[in-house]
């Protein structure tokens, strides 16, 4: 499925890969990033975790390695600088909670379909695409919800406007950066497959060093109620 947006993206990364200007992440410190975010873990884990063990050899070890089976995710929104302290019970994310409720009684699970790899100055990531447009509108709801406690994304980054999963954040130099290239570029359009993103979690990310992951740890769970033609509120 073509999609300018990581058509580019590839482009980018792969000059970026093998001229050996990737970025490089280190384990998050206070105030950087990995913050507590609203994200959506798929029902794919485990083939997106299989696409991450092949890209391994190439990236090399000591990258994050974000695909893997209990890490993997989809960020909705990201909410705060990262705070090593942060916890369920925190004012703030009580203040979180009752703005994703309203998102809940609102939203319905929409579908997202994997349809290939892309490659970044960052990372891999798992190129997402939603067909019908409905995932732009649920972003929409969410920031809509959570009002002035939506700030962070917007003082950080540019509007959303793709849904990816990050398979490997690079973390040091890479093993094969022609290989790299050679094999997302390989994958850049695979057999599409489509899941259901019917759930959110509010989550924090702690550093997991025996397998070099962000792993997220749910400090509350929404399962998103399908439409069965009845109006709601």
């Amino acid at each position: 499925m073509p999609n300018a947006v990581f058509d580019s993206l590839f482009v980018t990364g792969a000059r970026a890969v093998l001229e050996g200007r990737h970025r490089r992440d280190t384990v998050p410190e206070e105030g950087g990033r990995w913050p507590v975010s609203l994200i959506h873990r798929p029902a794919i884990a485990e083939q997106l975790h299989t696409v991450t063990e092949a890209l391994i050899p190439y990236a090399g070890h000591g990258h994050f390695r974000t695909g893997d089976a209990d890490a993997v995710h989809c960020t909705v929104r990201a909410l705060e600088p990262r705070h090593e302290a942060a916890a369920a019970d925190d004012p703030i994310t009580a203040l979180w909670c009752g703005a994703i409720d309203r998102v809940a009684e609102q939203a319905r699970p929409f579908d997202l379909i994997w349809t290939g790899l892309t490659l970044t100055p960052v990372g891999v990531l798992a190129q997402l695409e939603t067909p019908d447009g409905a995932g732009w509108d649920f972003l929409d709801l969410v920031r809509a919800e959570l009002g002035p406690y939506s700030w962070y994304e917007e003082r950080s980054w540019q509007r959303r406007n793709i849904w990816y999963a990050t398979l490997v954040h690079f973390a040091g130099p890479i093993a094969d950066p022609a290989g790299l290239v050679d094999q997302v570029r390989r994958l850049r359009t695979m057999p599409p497959v489509t899941f259901s993103l019917d759930h959110l979690t509010l989550s924090r990310f702690d550093h997991s060093p025996q397998h070099q992951a962000m792993v997220p740890t749910a400090f509350h769970r929404w399962d998103l109620r399908p439409w069965t033609g009845e109006r709601f509120g």
